[in-house]
C-alpha cells in the first residue's frame, strides 16, 4: 500500500526507499491512533513525504533538454542555481555537504537557497575558472 505503488521514483535519485521508510513510519503513526479511516489519514499523511521527493527528481530531469516537459520560470532558476552549486561545490565542502543533505532527504530544499549558502554559490562563481594544468615539460603552446 505504500512505496512504488504510491509513487515510483527514478531509481537513479535513490529516493524511493527512503520515501518508502518514511511511509511507513507514517503507517505506523496512523496505527497507533487506530484503524478508523485509516486510509485517508495514512494518504494524507503521506502525500507530503512524497512530494519533495518528486519535485527534486522532476526538476532535475528537466535540467536535460530532451526530457519533455514544462519549465516554469521556477524551475529554469531552480535549475540554473543548481548548476552554479554544482561548479561552487566542486572547491567548497560547506555547499557539497548541503547538497548531499538534500539529495539524500535529511534537509528540505529550501536549505540550498538559505542566503549563507546561496552567498557561497555567489562568491565560488565570481572566481575565474581555473585552467587545467599544464602536464610538466609541455608548455602552453605545446599542450594545445
Amino acid at each position: 500500500m505504500f512505496g512504488d505503488a504510491l509513487c515510483s521514483f527514478n531509481p537513479i535519485y535513490g529516493q524511493g526507499m527512503t520515501v518508502a521508510c518514511a511511509e511507513s513510519l507514517a503507517l505506523r503513526d496512523c496505527l497507533a491512533v487506530g484503524t478508523q479511516e485509516i486510509a485517508k489519514r495514512f494518504f494524507r499523511a503521506a502525500s507530503p513525504l512524497i512530494d519533495i521527493p518528486w519535485q527534486i527528481a522532476v526538476g532535475s530531469d528537466l535540467q536535460h533538454p530532451r526530457v519533455e516537459g514544462m519549465r516554469t520560470a521556477q524551475v529554469r532558476f531552480i535549475n540554473w542555481y543548481i548548476a552554479k552549486l554544482y561548479r561552487a561545490a566542486q572547491d567548497d565542502a560547506v555547499l557539497a555537504n548541503r547538497f548531499l543533505e538534500v539529495a539524500n532527504l535529511m534537509r528540505q530544499p529550501a536549505a540550498l537557497l538559505d542566503p549563507r549558502m546561496a552567498f557561497r554559490v555567489w562568491k565560488r562563481n565570481r572566481a575565474p575558472v581555473r585552467a587545467a594544468p599544464i602536464p610538466v615539460g609541455k608548455t602552453a603552446q605545446s599542450a594545445h
